[in-house]
């Protein structure tokens, strides 16, 4: 087709078509479908891949809490529920709370510790503040004491402890309605001892085996007693004389003449004897009792072995829990290489309407797995892991494009990118109708939008 002076290739058409396609040469393909604009507008993957799973090696290297909210199904004063876990054996504590202060928490917290010790890592996803006025809490109640948080606010570290959560929460819910009560405080307790003797894949074995080397007792019902006959013991002497009833005896002729026998050599020995027999008597019992001593230190060896043993059978299962997801995890999304150009998604709360939902940058470093970004407009300030970019197939952006002499956050980025003048929105939470200075939005010049106080008066709107 000749348009112009321009010559232009074009599929034949036929009869009747009015529709006009027209072909593009291999340097014309990039401009048309890898523009920057659609690599800035096309979405990043969810997260949700495992970059460097967290391996604990043993009992208290890594405890994890978390608080989930009650608020909307309070319990009288208790509104929260906090459940620590031991990062190894998955052994969970829960705790009802009256608040979410660090207070409380740390108050909870320190009796546990007084119980099971303190954890050299606390991890919690409540935010780096709130983990430091926990620990900081702790440290006053406890001298001495030292624990290291975990890194804030990263799924990868919560996904075992966000999914007790959620185990938790089931049992308590089927507990509440085969109960018919709304008091899931006093169901926490026996919601625990449930989770904490289900057998958990992850380890191979229940929770309580890891903590304490043995199968969980429940009274009467792990004995060998039928069911029928453990419901009719309303006393101590029938339990007695059920045990007897199920123990080998001897022939009862043999034992009576066995005892006349006895009876007739003793009166025919000397006073003599009589001594004699009781010091081999006292000998006798002696040696039951070291054998008895002896039998409770075998005990004592054979739990402890069986502790190291579920916890190393624990160790194992989070180890190859962590290969099969890196292994996954890789399939799906393959390392990325220094100078590969990546779309960074950048959150709601950090981009103004008009800007988009990415930015790009370029891979500038990799350490332990973590990627140091790169854009034309400075070098984002955090580390990211892979899960949280994705990798262009063509290369946009070079190192030498990278503004190296300048460090900025996300945020700054996307203002600095933006068209529109970027994030402008601002939360004063005020409570008095925002008509003096002292509300930021005023302060500033700005009218308070939906997300500063709800529903309350306003006189900034």
């Amino acid at each position: 087709m000749d348009i112009m002076d321009n010559h232009k290739l074009i599929v034949p058409l036929k009869a009747g078509e009015t529709k006009i396609i027209y072909y593009v040469k291999n340097e014309e393909l990039y401009d048309i479908i890898l523009c920057v604009q659609c690599q800035t507008k096309q979405k990043v993957p969810k997260k949700g891949i495992v970059i460097k799973p967290i391996i604990s090696r043993e009992l208290n290297s890594r405890c994890q809490v978390a608080l989930v909210d009650m608020q909307t199904c309070k319990d009288g004063e208790f509104k929260c529920i906090l459940n620590y876990q031991d990062h190894l054996t998955k052994f969970i504590q829960l705790r009802p709370l009256k608040s979410k202060t660090s207070e409380e928490v740390a108050h909870h917290l320190l009796n546990i510790f007084l119980i099971f010790c303190a954890p050299n890592i606390l991890h919690s996803d409540n935010g780096r503040e709130f983990v430091n006025k926990v620990i900081s809490e702790l440290c006053s109640m406890w001298d001495g004491v030292k624990i290291v948080h975990g890194k804030p606010r990263h799924n990868q570290t919560q996904g075992s402890i966000e999914r007790a959560n959620q185990d938790f929460q089931n049992i308590l819910r089927a507990m509440m309605e085969d109960n018919n009560t709304t008091k899931w405080s006093e169901a926490l307790q026996f919601v625990q001892f449930v989770k904490n003797t289900t057998y958990h894949q992850g380890i191979k074995q229940t929770p309580y085996e890891a903590m304490f080397g043995t199968k969980a007792q429940r009274g009467l019902l792990t004995s060998s007693l039928p069911r029928e006959q453990i419901e009719k013991l309303p006393t101590e002497e029938e339990l007695e004389q059920i045990l007897q009833s199920i123990t080998p005896q001897t022939d009862p002729e043999n034992k009576g003449s066995d005892d006349n026998e006895v009876e007739e050599e003793s009166n025919g020995k000397s006073d003599d004897n009589l001594d004699n027999q009781a010091n081999n008597d006292e000998d006798k019992l002696s040696e039951k009792s070291d054998d008895k001593n002896q039998n409770e230190l075998l005990n004592i060896n054979e739990r402890k072995e069986n502790t190291i043993k579920n916890r190393a059978l624990a160790l194992n299962g989070l180890q190859t829990q962590a290969s099969v997801m890196l292994r996954s995890s890789n399939q799906k999304f393959p390392p990325a290489q220094v100078g590969d150009t990546v779309r960074v998604s950048v959150p709601d709360i950090d981009r103004g309407r008009m800007d988009y939902q990415n930015i790009l940058a370029v891979v500038m470093d990799v350490d332990n797995d973590f990627y140091k970004l790169g854009t034309k407009y400075g070098i984002i300030s955090q580390l990211y892991t892979r899960n949280q970019f994705a990798v262009c197939k063509e290369k946009l952006i070079s190192l030498n494009d990278v503004l190296s002499d300048k460090t900025m956050s996300l945020r700054q980025v996307s203002t600095a990118a933006s068209k529109s003048g970027g994030q402008g929105y601002a939360r004063c939470n005020c409570k008095k109708k925002c008509n003096t200075k002292k509300c930021n939005c005023k302060n500033g010049g700005i009218l308070c939008n939906s997300k500063c106080h709800d529903s309350l008066p306003c006189c900034n709107k």
